[in-house]
């Protein structure tokens, strides 16, 4: 009987699966390959807006790109292309980060730091609002000063969220929003997740994704280049992903453009691979087993330069070309070029 149900179990699963490609295929034929985005911010001392962070609602069909200056985050019709203001914060030195989308729920999670007031201690909150009302819902305070860069959802609708300078993953649970006890809590804590400080860009944890499995999170670390691996049953369970194929975090062409790969920023899985998103670049790691402890890396550079995080959109992968390091790191002497926008990845471009 046992033997029976599970063969049940295992069908059920690939008809669900099949169901949803299906669906999905239905609606991606609606997607448009390109969505330009409004570059300018109207404050003066912050000309770009810079729109640093994507994500998607499919219920909606909407895009949602968060801005690292000018404290706004606007929505993208999938169908048309209209950009509209979704969210705007008081204050214009609010900058606004990685977000996810918990469609269920119905509602926007999104990293958000203040460090034009005091760029030494960079003030960090995560912010829950509605999807359909565009309101506040709840701010959650970090237990640490840190540098929220990027939120991830597991299947449960937990958040997680990484600190660009720190050793340590956090958590909101999925009740905290009405829970008036609900807090950021630490959810993991590893010297794997620092940066190097000795390294001129000491930029540590950026983009994260919950596996496919839910079964563990995967972390980018920027400086040096690397994936970082952590149990969700049991958070002490820390490694890092070793490589088969292209050198991870190297353009795949040694005497290729070494800043195309510079800084791996957002990461995200569309069909059980995860893409890791470069300032030029896109790699592809397949992984060997559910344990994702081992991928085989592919690269792309069939982008612009100027990419920072990806989204999934009815199993397409899009990304947000938001030149966000030539803007923010000028000495780099990368071209600035408008408009941004949030455009499509063609799949079939990896090596």
């Amino acid at each position: 009987m046992k033997h029976v149900i599970n063969q049940y179990i295992i069908l059920a699963t690939l008809l669900g699966g099949i169901l949803l490609a299906y669906t999905e295929q239905s609606w991606a034929r609606f997607l448009q390959d390109e969505y330009p985005l409004e570059s300018e911010t109207g404050v003066p001392e912050m000309p770009f807006r810079v729109p640093e962070g994507v994500t998607f609602d499919p219920f909606t069909n909407r895009f949602f790109a968060t801005s690292a200056f000018g404290g706004k985050i606007t929505t993208v019709s999938g169908f048309t292309g209209a950009e509209s203001v979704f969210f705007q914060a008081n204050e214009s030195n609010q900058s606004f980060g990685g977000a996810a989308v918990n469609p269920f729920r119905r509602v926007l999670w999104v990293c958000s730091i203040d460090f034009i007031s005091n760029p030494d201690v960079p003030v960090s909150q995560v912010l829950a609002i509605g999807l359909d009302s565009g309101k506040l819902l709840k701010a959650f305070d970090l237990p640490v000063p840190l540098f929220c860069n990027d939120i991830a959802l597991d299947s449960r609708g937990n958040a997680y969220v990484t600190d660009s300078f720190g050793p340590s993953v956090l958590k909101i649970s999925r009740s905290a929003i009405t829970d008036p006890n609900g807090v950021a809590e630490i959810f993991a804590t590893s010297p794997l997740l620092l940066p190097d400080f000795t390294q001129p860009i000491a930029f540590g944890q950026n983009g994260i994704a919950v596996t496919p499995t839910n079964s563990h999170l995967l972390v980018a670390v920027s400086v040096p280049a690397k994936i970082v691996r952590i149990s969700l049953k049991d958070p002490t369970d820390v490694s890092l992903v070793s490589f088969t194929g292209d050198t991870f975090g190297q353009h795949p062409d040694p005497n290729g453009d070494p800043l195309r790969f510079l800084l791996p920023d957002g990461i995200q899985f569309v069909w059980g691979k995860l893409y890791v998103v470069y300032n030029g670049g896109i790699q592809r790691l397949s992984f060997t087993d559910f344990s994702y402890s081992t991928a085989n890396v592919s690269s792309s550079v069939d982008v612009p330069i100027g990419l920072s995080t990806a989204t999934r959109a009815y199993g397409r992968l899009y990304v947000i070309d938001s030149d966000v390091l030539p803007i923010t790191q000028p000495a780099l002497g990368l071209p600035i070029e408008l408009p941004n926008k949030i455009l499509r990845v063609n799949l079939r471009s990896f090596n």
